[in-house]
């Protein structure tokens, strides 16, 4: 492989609207060296080749491994050469933009002007892939377990299994209604009357039915009614499910563990990810050479959230962390409806603008890490649709500190609004219900 040295970036054309797409080449083993290429192509042409954007973190910068990027070696982090190695096809060039190679790192005026083009890079690719690292804590369980999840979901939501089910319980109870009339037959035969007698009664069922002889007889023989060995059927089954609900909600320990590992995962505490996760028109998730599409794995959030609130006892699932993944839930949810900004029931009725929108989505997500401080707000203007020359927010080479890209945004928000509106460093904002409306895609 060429020794690695600073790659030389044509440069953009943003008359034309270019970005840069790399071509993963094929290999057909992990063992052969990552070689790819970069092409220029308008990011708003229809014609131009379908690609997927990379969400992944960047790790840690020192530990720095070559790729072969057009003729010459190219220095990436140890977590990006490993997805490489995952996305790579073995039969097929793939088509990528991902941020560490796509965009001239060394530029900062071409820095500045492609993250804030990052939102609309992320909602015209086909698809957004995940890259949450190489396996590791157990990962395979955890990922095997979010498919079973998925699978009880689906199931759980079929209308043809409710139907079987409520088949089950009415054929439960038929049959208990038979057992009854079973039962009295069979003590009259040892203790009351003879055989022929018994055939006769059973031609009268019918008219003792109609005036409640039977059900009156069967009372008086077993001490029980009809309508008491239905309830005992019934009690037994709200029995069953209940153990059934406590043992569904206490996991093996092992499989605890395992996904307390992977939501532990750097990639779920990444600012980025809000923008990435809610621009996406199709998304799946890699971890290892295990994957999962996004639908399932909310799936089986929504199975786990399930799991959690019929329990009657502490579920097991609070402490593996699975919050995590429901609130890319609620991030996706939002987002399809356009209140993303509305994360937190932040309510700010008619007076509601993009500014205020902003300054909830920077309270929501204060917390989340990011290499460069500035890009826990970068990652959030797009969302709020609060734009780049109303936020003042620009990256310069001179002087691009945190102090003065807060300050900066702090005074437009002021001048937007016309108003002072911050939030107490400790409010709680309390949980958030995904949404139910109709247009949600997930």
């Amino acid at each position: 492989m060429p020794q690695p040295r600073a790659h030389a970036y044509a440069k953009l054309n943003r008359t034309t609207g270019e970005i840069r797409l790399l071509h993963l080449q094929p290999a057909a083993s992990n063992t052969n060296p990552v070689k790819c290429y970069l092409l220029h192509a308008p990011l708003e042409d229809t014609d131009r080749t379908p690609y997927e954007a990379l969400s992944y973190t960047w790790g840690i910068s020192s530990r720095s491994e070559a790729i072969q990027l057009g003729d010459h070696g190219f220095l990436v982090t140890e977590n990006l050469k490993e997805a490489l190695l995952a996305l790579r096809d073995p039969h097929s060039t793939r088509v990528l933009w991902i941020d560490a190679i796509c965009i001239n790192q060394d530029d900062v005026e071409e820095r500045a002007h492609e993250v804030l083009r990052m939102l609309r890079i992320y909602q015209l690719a086909s698809r957004v892939v995940v890259w949450l690292g190489a396996h590791s804590d157990n990962s395979e369980l955890a990922m095997q377990h979010f498919h079973e999840l998925d699978l009880e979901w689906r199931l759980s939501r079929d209308p043809a299994v409710r139907t079987r089910v409520i088949r089950l319980l009415k054929s439960v109870i038929s049959r208990t209604v038979a057992l009854g009339y079973g039962l009295l037959v069979t003590l009259m035969s040892r203790y009351l009357i003879s055989a022929w007698n018994i055939i006769f009664f059973l031609g009268w069922v019918p008219l003792f039915s109609r005036s409640g002889l039977v059900l009156d007889l069967v009372r008086l023989v077993t001490g029980f009614t009809l309508f008491d060995m239905v309830l005992s059927v019934w009690a037994g089954y709200r029995e069953l499910r209940t153990d059934l609900a406590n043992d569904m909600a206490t996991p093996p320990p092992e499989i605890v563990k395992a996904l307390a590992a992977f939501f532990a995962r750097t990639w779920f505490r990444r600012a980025w990810i809000v923008q990435e996760v809610a621009a996406a028109q199709d998304l799946i998730i890699l971890c290892g050479s295990a994957q999962i599409h996004v639908i399932s794995f909310f799936n089986a959030t929504h199975a786990i959230d399930r799991r959690v609130a019929n329990t009657s006892t502490r579920s097991a699932y609070v402490d593996s962390g699975y919050v995590r993944g429901a609130m890319l839930r609620v991030i996706v949810n939002k987002a399809a409806i356009g209140s993303l900004g509305s994360i937190g029931g932040a309510d700010f009725g008619a007076r509601t603008t993009r500014a205020d929108r902003l300054l909830n989505l920077l309270q929501q997500f204060r917390f989340a890490d990011a290499t460069d401080d500035r890009d826990k707000i970068y990652c959030l203007l797009g969302l709020s649709s609060f734009a780049q020359d109303e936020s003042g927010v620009n990256e310069d080479a001179e002087d691009n500190a945190i102090e003065k890209t807060a300050r900066s945004t702090f005074y437009a928000m002021l001048k937007a609004t016309g108003r002072l509106k911050t939030y107490p460093p400790g409010r709680q904002t309390g949980p958030v219900e995904a949404s139910e409306h109709p247009r949600r895609r997930y």
